[in-house]
């Protein structure tokens, strides 16, 4: 059964009016595998990184977001948390009215496996949209907390943002 006559092809994710603006949260491999993905197969903007260790840090922002530039405000973080209370803010000041940096809209969530059920549910009340390497979690309770997070209202409520698990080269 076909449910859609148009195939997802690259020049259909041209039509969006402004590409849509990613978070990576750490910059390892899977962290640079996607933040190269975005750049070389899709209109996608690598926008912000987070990421503890400094030099990572620096060096995927050199290669996908700032090149030789200094990084402006809203382009590094030095974890997702920092990120997290930055967003807050720049939503608070979004809402009086006063100029803020664009909006990140979607996150990649590339951290060690036991961190992604905190990540996630931390992130979920933002409605971005969320891809987190696999595993999703390491624990039973942890994935329930992750469903919970998601869908806050329960399963009938209506979702606004896309989440998914990457399951690279697997």
């Amino acid at each position: 059964m076909e449910l859609n006559s148009t195939p997802l092809n690259h020049t259909s994710w041209r039509r969006q009016k402004s590409p849509p603006r990613c978070l990576i949260i750490g910059a390892g491999s899977r962290g640079n595998a996607y933040a190269r993905a975005i750049r070389q197969s899709t209109d996608g903007v690598v926008a912000a990184i987070a990421e503890p260790i400094e030099f990572k840090r620096a060096q995927f922002g050199k290669t996908y977001i700032w090149q030789e530039q200094p990084s402006l405000r809203g382009q590094e973080f030095s974890d997702w948390k920092e990120f997290l209370e930055y967003e807050l803010s720049r939503r608070e000041r979004a809402a009086t009215g006063q100029k803020t940096e664009e909006a990140i809209d979607a996150a990649f969530i590339c951290t060690l496996d036991e961190h992604h059920a905190e990540i996630i549910s931390a992130l979920a009340p933002l409605n971005l949209h969320l891809m987190s390497e696999k595993p999703l979690a390491t624990t039973l309770a942890s994935i329930i907390a992750i469903y919970k997070s998601l869908s806050p209202g329960g399963p009938d409520s209506p979702q606004k943002a896309i989440f998914g698990i990457g399951h690279v080269l697997r």
